[in-house]
């Protein structure tokens, strides 16, 4: 599937891995719609490129630049600041770390599984920034999506 507006996912369970819901990547070219929405685990948003805001109800609005990543958690409602998606190439991970089957196919222990809950809850809504570690690893990630088509 060419990069279009729309995201190439691959779901976690078609590789195994129950903790992940999805990682997917999208480059958007052009300025696109994006409505309310939410998802029932915890999105990481890691923008590649670009800048983009998301709004969300009953919180504040968060600005992504390029190099930067945030945590939107489970069943908050969100979008694109005024219902835009803003051109950017964004990296989306879906974790669900309270799936009863999420330490299958990980090195994970159910304590680890609870400490990464917490992490990612703690850190919800706030703008990080990406190490070059990370970096290279969703770069790598990215041309493994990429390949999976």
């Amino acid at each position: 599937m060419p990069l279009r507006n729309v995201p190439e996912q691959i779901p976690g369970a078609s590789i195994g891995l129950p903790l992940l819901a999805y990682a997917g990547m999208v480059t958007i070219h052009r300025a696109s719609h994006i409505s309310w929405h939410s998802h029932s685990s915890y999105e990481l948003l890691f923008l590649l490129e670009g800048a983009t805001a998301y709004e969300f109800k009953r919180r504040h609005a968060v600005e992504l630049h390029g190099g930067h990543f945030m945590v939107v958690p489970p069943r908050a409602e969100h979008r694109g600041a005024h219902g835009v998606r803003a051109p950017a190439t964004i990296c989306g991970l879906a974790l669900n770390p309270g799936h009863r089957h999420a330490a299958q196919g990980t090195p994970f222990t159910c304590p680890d599984l609870a400490r990464i809950q917490s992490l990612l809850q703690s850190s919800a809504f706030t703008m990080r920034p990406v190490s070059p570690a990370l970096r290279w690893m969703l770069r790598w990630l990215k041309e493994e999506i990429a390949a999976y088509y």
